[in-house]
């Protein structure tokens, strides 16, 4: 058996050969679709795009196989929200996680079905991220349309394989509908949202797997002959802190991608409304933490803004060139508003403390210094709730960079270790190999990523970055009513 990782983001879509050693063999990358943006705040993307580039990074690995048969590994940034008609056709585009416009249904929920009686279900309080309130949203604002079914991604994708109308727990959690503590979906959410079960697909756990059987989907991937089968999908941020082999307690996770993810494992989940719950594969362990709406997205802008256009590589190096803390210079990365801890729609970018003494390369590395205070941020509330911190683990495209790595460790004030081997796609291809029956222990992944790299934070730093912290903190304290304002000024729909 051989396993094809396939995992399909934000930005682009990798599908990787990897075999059980870890190493992968070649791995093929695409945009994932055009995002569009047909008002302030909405993000949403043709789902059909995305399928059509997922079978053509699939088609690119297929002269690298032999003639074993195949399982496609799946994981996918979620919750997207693909809703169908009853043709089976995409009733409208799908709506991206990121997607800001139901803020007003967040309220709604929070005041009539309770931020509280909605942690203790789900283990996660209401947000704009999730399917509730978009499926609220629709329903004002899109009364004509009928939805037939509600999809996630990773359920469309596989549904157009295999005809199977399938999702994982971690995803249908991550959406929203989910009893987190029975892996059930919730009759309460479903009644107030009034969404019928049939209208759902069916929950498996993420190892369960699918044959692809159409002739004609096998030989458009090439795999023609061969027995073609596929998971029922995963979290992309579960898979890749999968990846890292970050599955004890004490262990944080830091991915620096288009957003940022931060997660630590537990058996004891505490619900807490500043953080995200996330399931895992592996049965009794939950991943705590957050994630930021915006990450590498925020530093690729800064970059574009600055520069004129997007060279991170020019960036990085210019941003290595001034000192630690920036001058003094803070930026809040709220490019999109403020997922964890703060759930905020509203909060946007603030340069602090600009003065004729910065420079462009001050302010690309304050940005650096401000994705790493909105990690910080996760860190203290995860401590203050009683979760070990002891060292983290790196992973993503800004992880790529020593002045990142080295950044995130002096502003964090933690020991973090980096595996240049690992492959972003790397958990969702161990998922794979445990589907397949070939991996049978999940703490087996930390073989993976035994080749590591250590940054140690410069401890002279403290002092000053605690400062700086505490500034940040204050920032959005003192302006996030301003926020409120200038969204009633500028945001129309």
């Amino acid at each position: 058996m051989q396993v094809l990782a396939l995992d399909v983001g934000t930005s682009s879509t990798k599908a990787s050969l990897v075999d059980p050693s870890g190493m992968v063999k070649r791995s093929v990358s695409t945009r994932t679709a055009k995002l569009s943006h047909p008002f302030p705040g909405a993000v949403e993307v043709n789902p059909d795009e995305i399928y059509f580039n997922a079978l053509h990074v699939l088609r690119q690995l297929a002269p690298n196989l032999k003639h074993e048969d195949v399982l496609i590994s799946l994981s996918c940034m979620t919750p997207v929200l693909v809703a169908l008609k009853r043709s089976g056709r995409p009733l409208r585009p799908a709506i991206l996680y990121n997607d800001l416009r139901s803020w007003r249904e967040v309220n709604e929920i929070n005041e009539k079905f309770g931020i509280d009686r909605f942690l203790k279900i789900n283990g996660n309080r209401a947000s704009s991220h999730q399917w509730v309130p978009k499926l609220l949203w629709l329903r004002k604002h899109e009364k004509k349309r009928r939805i037939w079914k509600l999809f996630d991604l990773t359920t469309y994708l596989i549904w157009k394989l295999t005809g199977e109308m399938v999702i994982d727990h971690t995803v249908a959690h991550d959406a929203g509908l989910l009893n987190y503590s029975n892996r059930t979906w919730s009759d309460e959410i479903l009644s107030f949202l009034k969404v019928s079960h049939e209208s759902l697909p069916d929950l498996k756990p993420t190892t369960h797997t699918f044959e692809i059987k159409s002739e004609k989907i096998k030989s458009n991937l090439r795999l023609k002959g061969k027995q073609v089968t596929i998971n029922a999908g995963c979290v992309d941020s579960v898979s890749s802190t999968i990846g890292l082999g970050a599955i004890q307690e004490g262990i944080v996770s830091f991915e620096l991608g288009t957003t940022g993810i931060i997660y630590t494992p537990t058996r004891n989940p505490k619900p807490d409304r500043r953080l995200f719950l996330s399931l895992t594969p592996k049965a009794g362990l939950f991943f705590v933490g957050g994630a930021t709406a915006a990450s590498g997205a925020f530093y690729e802008r800064m970059t574009e803004i600055l520069l004129g256009h997007c060279d991170l590589k020019r960036a990085n190096g210019m941003a290595a060139q001034s000192k630690p803390g920036s001058k003094g210079l803070i930026i809040l990365p709220y490019l999109y508003g403020e997922r964890t801890p703060i759930f905020d729609p509203f909060a946007r970018t603030v340069i602090f403390g600009l003065g004729q003494n910065h420079d462009r390369r001050d302010l690309l590395r304050a940005a650096i210094e401000g994705i790493g205070y909105s990690f910080l941020h996760h860190i203290r509330i995860m401590q203050e709730a009683g979760y070990r911190i002891a060292s983290g683990r790196l992973t993503g495209g800004g992880a790529k960079d020593s002045v990142w790595r080295q950044v995130m460790a002096d502003v964090l004030g933690l020991p973090l270790t980096y595996s240049p081997r690992l492959a972003a796609n790397s958990g969702t291809a161990y998922i794979g190999y445990v589907a397949a029956g070939m991996k049978k222990r999940w703490e087996d992944v930390a073989e993976w990523a035994s080749y590591q790299k250590q940054v140690v934070p410069v401890p002279s730093y403290r002092k000053m970055y605690d400062e700086l912290f505490t500034i940040y903190l204050s920032l959005y304290e003192k302006h996030k009513e301003e926020f409120k304002q200038l969204a009633n000024i500028c945001i129309t729909k």
